[in-house]
């Protein structure tokens, strides 16, 4: 890891920065580093603006590379005495799966976006569910992380939103189990402490923005916020298809574009805002609503970004691609600034309380634990133990 940050300072690469400043220091023998298909991963991404096609297959290719080599690391180890657990990240599996189960250990996928099937149709109709499991189109890249859904003796995923959509399609609810993410002790030491409500309302916008993160409707809605003194900082990297949607918004001089920030320049930014906006289309559990929850915002958000906001407790939840519930929203939270700074401070001590790292931890080890009872049961009943 040492080489690592210096060459990213050396090379002055963005991307890293921005992983390594999420770096936890571990153990080497608990850690196993495995870059094969890297190369061909940030191929993809350099080739993606000139050949989506061909980018989407060199990812997936990626990704089994991945799974080769995760599935070689099997061959040293014995048998599990008992039951062990292979936790894995959908997309990630591949043929590893199968060698994880060779050796008697129940499959976890952990699954962090919605169903595959219904991404095109929320995307393509303002955040709404395809009929009762009708599934939509779907690349290889998504086909792809199916089957490793499929593979799997239980599906974790990060919020109830996700395990609706699931749900939706058809699968069984006790084969999918719910852990909302936590946010990192990185983040939460750096947010800086919040000054008072006063002056214009401030608004924060954080992510990628693009027609998938309600770029478009955070747009319409604010040209209809008037009789309000407000600004608007904008942070994340920009969707080609969402590059004319920004540069209208960036002309107004209410609005700025501040481009992608670290960790604590964000954290920065959301303490300095009152409302965290962000009318997302689909999400699995969008990290930047827990972190602006935790800096202390009122959060302005849709059931679709898979949180843990509850509409007029910590915020304000508003239906998908509804930019007039978006402008009623903000405006409503305009005129009790010092009851939405409340709601903040609330929002804060909860994220602190119920919703860390460890936190996330200490849920994802009780979800072993009953899934590894739950399988031993099964065993010593005489029926099959892995579905």
């Amino acid at each position: 890891m040492a080489w690592l940050q210096r060459a990213t300072k050396l090379l002055r690469i963005a991307a890293l920065d921005r992983l390594l400043v999420r770096s936890v220091d571990l153990p080497d023998a608990l850690v196993h580093a495995i870059w094969t298909g890297e190369a061909v991963a940030q191929l993809a991404k350099l080739i993606h603006s000139r050949s989506a096609a061909t980018a989407e297959r060199l990812d997936v290719l990626a990704r089994r590379l991945f799974a080769h080599r995760a599935s070689r690391l099997f061959e040293p180890l014995p048998p599990a005495v008992g039951r062990g657990i292979y936790h894995y990240r959908s997309g990630f599996g591949g043929v590893s799966v199968e060698a994880a189960r060779q050796r008697g250990w129940l499959c976890l996928c952990d699954h962090s976006m919605v169903h595959p099937g219904v991404v095109a149709h929320l995307f393509s109709h303002n955040g709404t569910l395809p009929p009762t499991g009708q599934t939509g189109r779907m690349g290889l890249n998504l086909r792809s992380i199916l089957a490793d859904v499929e593979r799997a003796d239980h599906v974790l995923v990060n919020s109830e939103f996700v395990k609706s959509t699931f749900l939706h399609q058809g699968w069984a609810d006790d084969g999918i189990s719910v852990i909302p993410q936590g946010v990192d002790d990185g983040f939460l030491s750096v947010i800086p402490e919040r000054a008072a409500p006063e002056g214009p309302l401030r608004m924060l916008f954080a992510g990628f923005f693009s027609r998938g993160k309600g770029g478009h409707v955070l747009s319409e809605a604010l040209r209809h916020l008037d009789a309000i003194d407000w600004r608007l900082d904008i942070c994340g990297p920009v969707d080609a298809d969402s590059a004319a949607d920004l540069k209208r918004l960036a002309a107004d001089a209410r609005i700025s574009y501040l481009g992608s920030l670290l960790p604590p320049a964000l954290a920065a930014r959301m303490a300095a805002a009152d409302i965290f906006v962000f009318p997302t289309l689909a999400e699995g559990s969008a990290r930047v609503v827990f972190e602006a929850l935790a800096a202390g915002c009122y959060v302005v958000t849709t059931v679709n970004a898979g949180s843990i906001v509850v509409d007029g407790e910590h915020g304000r939840l508003i239906e998908p691609g509804n930019a007039h519930a978006l402008t009623d929203a903000l405006r409503q939270a305009a005129r009790n600034r010092k009851g939405i700074a409340r709601v903040g401070a609330n929002n804060a001590a909860l994220i602190r309380r119920s919703h860390r790292q460890q936190h996330y931890g200490d849920r994802l080890f009780c979800l072993y634990r009953h899934l590894l009872e739950r399988s031993n049961r099964t065993t010593d009943s005489g029926e099959i133990a892995v579905p």
